[in-house]
């Protein structure tokens, strides 16, 4: 039996490309299922956040910067 001498190292990129291709798919496939737009008000423009920030937001802990705000609801009404 012949030991498998690869190594994650020798696989990294092609590993890193994978994954990177999977959440761009599953992000995709979200959005179509959803209709690429919000189920509530029909916005369709997202703001990037992190993990941690996101959570912050939703719990009122943080606030989005007063200018992210302004431009929002500026494209809210073009919407």
């Amino acid at each position: 039996m012949t030991k498998d001498k690869r190594k994650y190292a020798d696989r990294a990129e092609y590993l890193k490309s994978a994954v990177d291709k999977r959440r761009k798919e599953i992000k995709q496939l979200s959005l179509e299922y959803k209709g690429n737009k919000c189920s509530i008000c029909g916005y369709n423009k997202c703001i990037l956040l992190c993990a941690n920030c996101h959570r912050e937001v939703h719990e009122g802990i943080t606030q989005l910067p007063q200018v992210i705000e302004v431009e929002k609801r500026g494209e809210l009404l073009e919407a």
